[in-house]
């Protein structure tokens, strides 16, 4: 498997300062797949935004909580192209640039000893 091209996206940088919030620019890319006897299948992945947030909140002086989410658009990529798809077992290619599992949210607390 190579890479044929990678077009980098454009993002403007974000200042420190603007919060616990991060999006993420994925540039178009092409892979090629090489299963031998010249056959060379192809996947193109278009460029696209995924947001990701996070907020956390100190208890006391000891505890402290946060809740954040990847991927808060719920964004998928295009499905797999036919000759890749693996017979329709693998929907997503395992490698696009904003992932395939869609939305994940999580939260945390702790406690400094």
């Amino acid at each position: 498997m190579r890479h044929r091209a990678c077009v980098p996206c454009s993002a403007p940088a974000r200042p420190a300062a603007a919060g616990p919030r991060r999006h993420d620019c994925s540039g178009a890319a092409t892979r090629v797949f090489d299963f031998g006897g010249g056959f060379e299948p192809e996947q193109r992945h278009g460029a696209g935004w995924q947001l990701d947030a996070g907020a956390g909140y100190a208890l006391t002086a000891r505890w402290s909580m946060a809740l954040g989410g990847a991927n808060l658009a719920d964004a998928y990529p295009g499905r797999c192209n036919e000759d890749i798809h693996s017979f329709g077992n693998v929907p997503y290619d395992v490698l696009t640039p904003l992932g395939s599992n869609g939305r994940h949210l999580h939260g945390r607390v702790r406690h400094a000893s």
